[in-house]
């Protein structure tokens, strides 16, 4: 399982060749969602940022030359979403390849943890939530 991280959107990870076992897929995200908590809180003070989130994605390329669009999720490695012109890649085109979603939230009474809420997804839908609080 590798971890792609997009070049122009830097909160947004597509995951390539992902475990079909769904606990061991959660565990691994959530384990990206931690090292990227650490990371963030050593470069930022997180008291002003509620704004932080990551999005998990199925790596999915349309392999079809003939095709105009669907290049799939891995156009957005190293493009923007393009919503105009004669091929509209757009990354909500592909809620079937949703992963993940972690979103900060606020921690009660307490400036020593970090807290978040990740969403699982399954075909376009929430499949199970955890909450993340980590303390530094």
């Amino acid at each position: 399982m590798e971890f792609i991280q997009s070049k122009v959107y830097p909160d947004l990870y597509l995951v390539k060749h992902a475990v079909e076992e769904k606990d061991s897929l959660h565990k691994a995200i959530k384990k990206v969602v931690r090292q990227n908590l650490i990371e963030y809180h050593q470069k930022t003070d997180f008291k002003d940022s509620f704004q932080y989130s990551l999005r998990f994605y199925t790596y999915y390329k349309n392999w079809n030359p003939l095709t105009f669009g669907d290049s799939g999720t891995a156009y957005f490695i190293d493009n923007e979403e393009d919503l105009g012109g004669m091929v509209v890649e757009d990354l909500s085109m592909y809620p079937q390849y949703k992963l993940a979603i972690f979103t900060m939230t606020d921690c009660k009474n307490t400036n020593t943890s970090i807290c978040g809420k990740l969403d699982y997804y399954e075909n376009g839908y929430v499949l199970k939530t955890d909450m993340i609080k980590h303390n530094f």
